[in-house]
């Protein structure tokens, strides 16, 4: 049995560019900027925070106590922004009004992350080393002091940064791009989600902790600074309508396949592109893994999904070196966002090789291929369910942040293939989604490792419950073999892995090794 070849629709590379189809504009245009409503310094060191304070973020030297900071702002846009309003450009801007001994003279990157746990801010103050918490401020092991804590110590937050930007001196420093619309959007669209966001400094780079202005400084223009263009009242998409927020080509709709299938072809042109399926119909994503290889991403059913490309390995469109094909493709590792789906929702990963390529004439003779698509994360939220999803081809990997599966409370009907997940860092890997899943009936159902060991580079266990609950999506872990996309056999291997809830308690599972 070849378990990837049951994916939505079989592995046909779509070859021929088709015009692209354009969006519904929006009716009119408003701008808002607004103050940070609350914002906060966290210290990996100790339990400090500095809500009084200005923010710190980045690694320290030994002198002021070698350690990490962490900022944290978030904005309130309620009233601000009228509900069903389309988001169109976002700008931060924060001043930075002393930078470390190690960023002075060359350039740091400074990241934004999307928060997705709440937070608090209290009276705290302190300098370098922060200050002793309140009660209610955030820490680098509470989101609230000493009530409540970060499901993950140092913050809960995409993995993938929402904006990037290089800092090579003081004064103000502005992000932009395309993710920051996409969260200003989803909070205008859920409200009860905007945690705001998490700011690092490139914590590889030793010494480069930097000070900005917080909301508290005397300075209004010192202030951290949101600033929206919207428009009120604007149509929503038209059915239609495959890409709705993002950069992405739609080179091919209603591509009538031979298998009965019929499917939307999306060439992805930049760093994130959001995307719907119509209905009784798939829309399939293009572009290249950090391996060259061609990913495609299929998604059916209701909801929408987010493909992210990291920005530290995205690289501009260019022919593929590996296949023998004219068109360009964007490079970069992803993280994809699945919102709003449901029992009828399936989406699968996989990369294009001799396997499942009508056109062989793609592969030159002798090349080599990784022939496996390499991913960071798949999360689901504000879902009710997932029929299934088929991701015996995609390895996940990571080396900060969380990585594999985050499907908190969503129940997998039909069956859930991946092919192996290692995290290296300090990223934490995740298999998790909710209690409930396999009830319908099918061939190879259940939880299914096709082909991987699921063994840990850092030897941390894999997060397969909730907090205080030990009960995992899964009754039984099926390991079996499988093959990469380029033919070459994947033996079933034994799991190699410890398991726990994300409270850190150990749970035990049973296991079981097929072979076809």
């Amino acid at each position: 049995m070849y378990t990837q070849n049951s994916s939505l629709v079989s592995r046909v590379l779509f070859l021929f560019l088709f015009p692209t189809f354009g969006l519904l504009l929006p009716s009119s245009a408003d701008t808002i900027t607004l103050d940070a409503s609350k914002d906060n310094s966290i210290y990996s060191e100790n339990n400090n925070s500095n809500g009084d304070g200005d923010l710190f973020s980045g690694r320290t030297q030994g002198r002021q106590g070698a350690g990490t900071r962490r900022a944290l702002m978030q904005f309130d846009i309620t009233g601000s922004i009228p509900s069903g309003a389309s988001i169109e450009n976002v700008s931060i801007t924060l001043n930075v009004s002393r930078r470390g001994p190690a960023s002075v003279g060359s350039s740091v990157d400074v990241f934004l992350h999307r928060l997705i746990q709440d937070w608090g801010e209290g009276t705290s103050l302190g300098t370098g080393l922060g200050g002793s918490p309140s009660t209610g401020d955030v820490t680098w092991n509470f989101s609230f002091f000493n009530t409540e804590n970060w499901q993950i110590e140092g913050g809960n937050f995409v993995n993938t940064p929402s904006a990037t930007q290089p800092m090579s001196s003081s004064g103000p420093i502005t992000w932009s791009s395309p993710n920051l619309i996409a969260d200003v959007q989803s909070w205008v669209d859920t409200p009860e989600q905007n945690f705001g966001w998490i700011l690092l400094v490139d914590e590889s780079a030793f010494g480069a902790a930097t000070i900005f202005g917080s909301r508290e400084n005397s300075s209004t223009g010192s202030r951290p600074k949101l600033t929206v263009d919207f428009s009120a009242g604007a149509e929503p998409p038209a059915v239609s309508d495959l890409v709705l927020e993002g950069l992405g080509d739609v080179v091919g709709e209603d591509i009538q396949h031979p298998s009965g299938n019929v499917f939307d072809q999306v060439l992805l042109t930049g760093q994130s592109v959001k995307l719907r399926a119509k209905e009784n119909q798939i829309t399939r994503v293009s572009f290249m893994d950090e391996n060259e290889d061609i990913v495609q991403v299929e998604f059916s059913g209701n909801g929408n999904f987010t493909i992210n490309l990291d920005p530290t390995t995205f690289l501009p469109p260019a022919v593929p070196p590996r296949y023998n094909q004219a068109v360009e493709y964007v490079t970069g590792k992803p993280s994809v966002l699945i919102d709003g789906a449901d029992a009828n929702t399936f989406f699968s990963i996989f990369t294009v090789g001799s396997i499942n390529a009508v056109n062989q004439a793609l592969f030159p003779e002798g090349q080599v291929y990784d022939a496996q698509a390499d991913v960071s994360l798949v999360e689901v939220v504000n879902s009710t369910g997932m029929g299934g999803m088929q991701l015996s081809n995609t390895f996940f990997s990571g080396t900060t942040g969380r990585t594999g599966i985050v499907a908190e409370g969503v129940p997998i009907a039909v069956r859930l293939t991946l092919g192996d997940i290692d995290a290296s860092g300090d990223a934490v890997p995740h298999l998790l989604f909710g209690t409930g899943s396999f009830t319908v009936a099918a061939g190879n159902p259940g939880l299914r490792i096709t082909g991987g060991d699921l063994l840990q580079t850092n030897g941390a266990s894999i997060v397969i419950a909730p907090s205080g609950s030990t009960t995992p999506g899964f009754e039984t872990l099926i390991s079996q073999n499988n093959f990469k996309s380029d033919f070459t056999p994947q033996p079933t291997q034994s799991a190699n892995a410890t398991f726990i809830n994300i409270d850190g308690t150990t749970i035990t599972i049973n296991t079981e090794e097929v072979t076809f």
